[in-house]
């Protein structure tokens, strides 16, 4: 009987030590976390499911002021643990009826998931990936420093010189985080983000100009013009007081341009 008592003391031990050891830490998120982060790249099971065109963002705050946009939604989230292990509740608490593409409704979806299946924390570099067994988040986080840098800002395009042959073209930074491509053929907008010198293009819509003064040569260099700054995430260089370089980060040409 002793040996049995004894026995059934040992088991309730490990038992107790195994509750503890999944049980979720009750502590607040680890300072490091804390802020309003965007999404630059989601993956789940190998496949993409955001590509950071997508305006999602995830703020880390306490337990009551935690939680994000994906395209479609607003979701709030719990957050426990911190750098290493990680643990996140996340449900939605309202869509945007006016949002009806089924293809942002799956991405909203597929994120949300791979968000509450997170249970690894990681900050490198400023870069913040939350992960499980078969899923990645990548986030970044803008720098005051950096976007007052090109706010207000006008920019005339210098290289590549055979787009110049056809039409002027300037590059406009707003205040409100709002970019302005114009060419004699029609103006381009998009709202930027710029973290570090990454640029996010996102919202993108180009209106034709409708002149007589387009022509298909002009019409040509606003497709290539449109499609090198747009076609994925972008790095800005600032090369001194009077010239920016904007490098497409899919084919790495760089788009020269001096203040105006």
């Amino acid at each position: 009987m002793r040996a049995l008592a004894a026995a059934a003391v040992a088991v309730a031990a490990i038992l107790a030590i195994s509750g503890c050891a999944n049980a979720r830490p009750t502590s607040s998120p680890d300072p490091q976390l804390l802020g309003t982060w965007h999404l630059v790249l989601a993956t789940d099971r190998g496949a993409t499911v955001a590509s950071g065109a997508e305006d999602i963002t995830l703020t880390i705050g306490d337990s009551k002021h935690t939680g994000g946009a994906s395209p479609c939604a607003q979701y709030r989230a719990t957050i426990t643990g911190g750098i290493g292990a990680v643990f996140v509740d996340a449900s939605f608490v309202g869509r945007n009826i006016r949002c009806t593409d089924p293809g942002l409704t799956k991405i909203d979806n597929q994120y949300l998931d791979a968000l509450g299946s997170a249970s690894v924390a990681s900050i490198d570099d400023g870069v913040l990936v939350l992960s499980s067994p078969h899923s990645s988040l990548v986030y970044l986080k803008p720098a005051l420093s950096s976007t007052g840098t090109l706010q207000n800002t006008r920019w005339a395009l210098v290289q590549p010189p055979d787009l110049l042959e056809t039409t002027a073209v300037s590059l406009t930074f707003g205040a409100v985080n709002q970019l302005t491509v114009a060419t004699s053929c029609g103006t381009t907008i998009a709202h930027y983000l710029l973290i570090e010198d990454i640029i996010i293009l996102r919202g993108v819509a180009t209106t034709p100009i409708g002149t007589h003064t387009c022509t298909p040569a002009d019409r040509m260099a606003q497709a290539i013009l449109t499609g090198q700054l747009t076609a994925d995430v972008s790095s800005a260089t600032i090369a001194g007081p009077a010239t920016l370089i904007l490098t497409n980060r899919a084919n790495e040409e760089p788009l020269l341009w001096r203040a105006n």
